[in-house]
């Protein structure tokens, strides 16, 4: 993917999965919305079923709580495009 907005899709849901509403931003990371309180080991668990990933990143308030969403980079590009299209929760 080239340019543009991230590609998105999923609705907000209290009771969505991990991997509700994932973006791709850059090719190898993608942006995932809808996580309440999940940690990171559960969304490391859950991505690295698409292949290798190189890091997580959980946005935290001041106060240390998840803020709902995280950025996950995947070593490839592949691996990124696989989990957007089998990890993406719509509707």
């Amino acid at each position: 993917m080239t340019g543009g907005a991230p590609k998105s899709f999923g609705a907000p849901n209290p009771a969505a999965s991990a991997a509700e509403g994932v973006s791709i931003t850059d090719g190898v990371t993608l942006f995932v919305r809808n996580i309440g309180q999940t940690s990171e080991h559960t969304l490391r668990a859950k991505f690295q079923t698409c292949g290798p990933v190189r890091s997580i990143r959980i946005a935290k308030t001041e106060n240390g709580e998840n803020k709902g969403f995280a950025f996950v980079e995947y070593e490839q590009t592949a691996s990124a495009q696989h989990a957007f299209q089998t990890l993406n929760v719509s509707g």
